[in-house]
């Protein structure tokens, strides 16, 4: 019997290529000069948790399309944005930007929300009586998000 492969599975580079077009699209629009900023009428921490809620969307899918476990993409979704988000950060002043370390945790919240969610909905769509996994992976992703803001402390 020959596996069928997933619609992720299809989607693999498609995928892979909205992540990058997000990334770089991200970094070109937190880096631009503080005085043309458009007035959004979103507080900067809700932008930053959706903006890296997109980006742990993006990754999560990513890596699923990949075949990477759940262990794995949870993992490097959440080190490597968190990462992410303080590189970018600490890049802003270059560009008459302010380096905040609560956008930074904003970042890290967003970041679990993607994982939390896209994980539940995974979990739910592969093995609804599975309930053990389901909840040790609450408990590695609050576990991660916590580890990430206490380093970030």
């Amino acid at each position: 019997m020959q596996h069928q492969p997933t619609i992720l599975t299809r989607a693999r580079y498609p995928l892979l290529c909205a992540f990058v077009i997000c990334l770089v699209g991200a970094f070109v629009g937190t880096h631009v000069p503080g005085e043309d900023i458009p007035d959004i009428r979103l507080s900067d921490k809700s932008m930053h948790i959706i903006g890296f809620a997109c980006l742990g969307t993006a990754a999560i899918l990513t890596l699923a399309g990949f075949g990477v476990s759940p262990r794995r993409r949870v993992f490097v979704t959440a080190v490597c944005l968190a990462i992410y988000g303080i590189i970018d950060e600490n890049t802003q002043p270059y560009f008459g930007r302010g380096c905040d370390s609560l956008d930074w945790l904003a970042d890290v919240f967003g970041i679990f929300i993607a994982i939390t969610a896209w994980e539940y909905a995974f979990a739910a769509s592969t093995a609804a009586d599975d309930v053990p996994r389901r909840r040790r992976l609450t408990l590695g992703t609050l576990a991660t998000a916590l580890v990430l803001i206490a380093a970030g402390m």
